[in-house]
């Protein structure tokens, strides 16, 4: 994959299904949107690292089942609507940042998903099959009395996720 350009702020769906995509590009500062970017890229292993500029990460790596390990989520990323969704293989996830509102579906089918989640975000608006169709142990650490907690405590996790206050 060749470069891209330091121009462009939206990738909305640059490389949607493309099943042969191993190794991402290097993503340019100036990108702001990257819904499906990687979307279906059932080869891609890495993630790229997330410019600080993004906000809009809805379902960038929906069904990237050889994804491993998730990036870093930047302070600036507010739309994490099925973000991971189908990711079979990650086995950890990210600190969720102060900034995100919306978790919908966003670890929705990570089979192999176990182990601690962080979410300093305490606005969560939308918590709706966040781990739906997940079967390992896993915590969710949210803030005391923060709107996320109230959110969480009301959804309909499956039983193999505990929240957990901090």
């Amino acid at each position: 994959v060749t470069g891209i350009p330091n121009s462009v702020t939206s990738m909305q769906g640059t490389f949607f299904c493309c099943t042969s995509l191993t190794e991402a590009p290097t993503i340019p500062n100036s990108v702001t949107d990257m819904r499906y970017t990687f979307y279906g890229c059932t080869s891609l292993r890495e993630a790229p690292v997330i410019p600080s500029s993004v906000t809009n990460m809805q379902a960038t790596f929906s069904g990237c089942t050889s994804l491993t390990e998730a990036p870093v989520i930047p302070s600036s990323v507010t739309n994490m609507i099925i973000t991971f969704s189908g990711c079979t293989s990650l086995t950890s996830a990210p600190t969720i940042p102060s900034s995100v509102t919306n978790m919908q579906a966003t670890f929705s089918g990570c089979t192999s998903l176990t182990g601690t989640i962080r979410v300093n975000a305490q606005g969560i608006t939308n918590a709706t099959n966040t781990f739906t169709n997940t079967v390992n142990a896993i915590t969710v650490q949210v803030k005391s009395g923060s709107a996320t907690y109230t959110k969480f405590s009301n959804s309909a996790f499956p039983s193999n996720v505990t929240i957990e206050t901090y």
